[in-house]
Formats: structure tokens, sequence, C-alpha cells
């Protein structure tokens, strides 16, 4: 038997556990988001630096070999300006490497002592940080100053005095301007870059259906199982006002709620209404109560006001067991109720 107070309380204020909360439930995803957004970063600064190192060699190789174009002295000056971002570029993407692994290796070390929870603060996460900062800012100016020498290349000849003319274009000036600008990796990284913008949207649009659909699947399942408890005890609630008898008379565990105690906690974090959750933990609080107080100590209570009680209470809980399920309903259309099996108490 129940010991202790089993008065039924306020119904508007259910003991029934709601699961984690929001903040909680998101972690795994923050952490999820959290990892890719390091892997992205990880792998535009491998690419940078790749595109930087290669472009120095081939921008040697176009504008000092034997077929390169007579250069003046502002295209030469535009040439030394994408030589020299490119290499700095280079450098700093290679010390921002650098600092993010011995800013990792220095953090595992530190949380090695289990009372220290949060990361260091370290001078190799600040050269990580500014040389990414750097990195990125220098490439951009190398891909500008090799975008105006292209242009000029194509659009412009060199004159003695190196600052050019309006002339007719020259297709193998065009030709090896665009193998400079081939050369620097331009093409490559434009490229790269739209294949790997569209590749990332696809692949995180097919992971986040995936995912969807997943979550989707895993509550309507729940939600079937629920359903067929709440609509048995519904069916048990009516039996006790046809025979009054079975309020007292009714064996333990008449009344279940086993797949909620299963299933409450995964479904927080799957149901995205928080009413609906709220309105789940109510119909089941009300079916704890009403067991509860059904073998109340027969020394606090007469059987006719243990009846009494419950019989003004089961209207609210026939209403909350139909709220319930009309809810599961309306996101498993297709959902059954079916009688559960006997019980083994």
């Amino acid at each position: 038997m129940p010991q202790g107070d089993q008065s039924i309380g306020d119904p508007n204020e259910p003991d029934v556990q709601k699961g984690p909360s929001p903040g909680v439930q998101n972690d795994e995803r923050v952490r999820a988001f959290h990892t890719r957004a390091g892997q992205s970063h990880a792998e535009a600064r491998r690419l940078l630096t790749t595109i930087a190192v290669g472009s120095l060699g081939v921008l040697y190789a176009t504008l000092i070999g034997k077929d390169a174009p007579e250069l003046g002295t502002l295209s030469k000056l535009l040439a030394l300006g994408i030589a020299v971002s490119m290499a700095l570029a280079a450098g700093f993407g290679l010390a921002a490497w650098r600092a993010d692994a011995a800013w990792a290796y220095d953090t595992a070390k530190h949380f090695k002592d289990p009372m220290k929870t949060e990361p260091p603060d370290t001078i190799w996460h600040e050269i990580k940080n500014w040389g990414d900062r750097f990195q990125v800012a220098l490439f951009s100016v190398g891909v500008f100053l090799a975008a105006l020498l292209t242009v000029k290349l194509i659009l412009y000849g060199e004159s003695p005095a190196g600052l050019g003319i309006l002339v007719s274009v020259d297709w193998s000036t065009v030709w090896l301007a665009a193998q400079a600008l081939g050369g620097l990796g331009i093409f490559g990284a434009l490229a790269t870059l739209v294949y790997g913008v569209w590749r990332e949207r696809t692949q995180r649009k097919r992971a986040a259906e995936e995912e969807r659909e997943r979550r989707k699947t895993e509550m309507q399942g729940l939600l079937r199982m629920l359903l067929v408890e709440i609509e048995e005890n519904e069916r048990q609630f009516r039996g006790f006002r046809e025979r009054e008898a079975r309020i007292t008379n009714a064996p333990p565990g008449y009344l279940r709620w086993g797949v909620w105690e299963d299933a409450r906690v995964r479904l927080a974090q799957l149901l995205e209404e928080e009413d609906a959750l709220s309105d789940l933990a109510r119909c089941y609080d009300m079916i704890q109560q009403i067991e509860a107080f059904r073998h109340i100590d027969r020394d606090r209570l007469e059987e006719q006001e243990v009846i009494k009680e419950i019989n003004e209470k089961l209207p609210s809980a026939i209403e909350r067991c139909q709220t319930a399920a009309k809810y599961i309903r309306e996101q498993v259309p297709d959902a059954t109720g079916a009688s559960l099996p006997p019980s083994d108490k």
C-alpha cells in the first residue's frame, strides 16, 4: 500500500518530471556546430595557405620566364605587391597553424587537473586569432592586386614609362595575363570556393533533413505508445464512473504510466511545443494521483469518502486524457489506440 500523504492536492501543479531544461537539451547540437565551425576554420586556413604558397612559384615562372610580357613600372609594383601579400599570407597561416596546435596541447595538459573547468588564457590563442585575421586580410589584398594587374595587362599596353596607354587588345597578352592570374590560384580558388560552398550547403541540408526525419520518426513512435496508454487509462476512468465499486476494488496497477516514465525525458528533447509536454505531464500527474488515492490508508478515509473524492476528479482526469490524446493524433494522424495487456501486478 502507498504510504504517507496520498491526497490529490492541486491538479494545476503536476509533480511530474518534464526532462532536461531547453538549455541542456541543446548541448549536443551546440557542441556539434562548434565542432563543425572549427573544422571549417581549419579547412579555410589550409586552403588559403596552400594557394598562397603555390601562387608564389607559379607567379615567378609566369612573369619571369622567357615568354613573360614586358612589364612597366606600375605592373612591376603590382606584381611585387602580389608576391609580398601572398608570402605574408602564407607566413601568417603557418603561424596560426602552429599556434593552434600549441594551444590545443597546452589546453589538454591544463585539463589534466580535474579541478580546472575553463581553458587556459595563453598567448598561443591570441597568436592563432591574429594570424588567421592577417592571413585573410593579406590574401584578399593579394587577390585584389592580382585583379588590377590582370585588368591592366588585358586593357592596356606597356609604354616605355610603364604607365600604359589604351590600345587594341593583344590576345597573346590576354593569354599571358590569364596565365598570371591562374598562376596565383585565383581560378582554382574560385572554383574550389564555389564547389566547397555548394557541397557544404548540400551536405548540411541533407544532414539537417535526415536529422529532422529521424527525430520525427522517433517522436511519433513514442507518441503512438503513449496514446495506447492514455486511452487505456481514460477507459478505466469511464469504468469508474459506471461502476463506483471499481474505484476501490480494482487491483493495484489498474492505472498505467510505465510508457510515460520511460519516454518522458526523450520526449522533452523531441517535442518542440512546451505546452504539449505540459499537457502530457498534467494528464499523467492526475493518473498517478488517482491511483495513489485509490489505495489510501482506510484509517484516514472511509471507502465512500475515497469514492466521492475520486468521482469529483474524474471529469478533470478524463478531460486531460482527451487533451493529450488529441495532441498526439494531431502529430500522428494515423495513430490508433489499443488495449494494453493485463498488468503483472
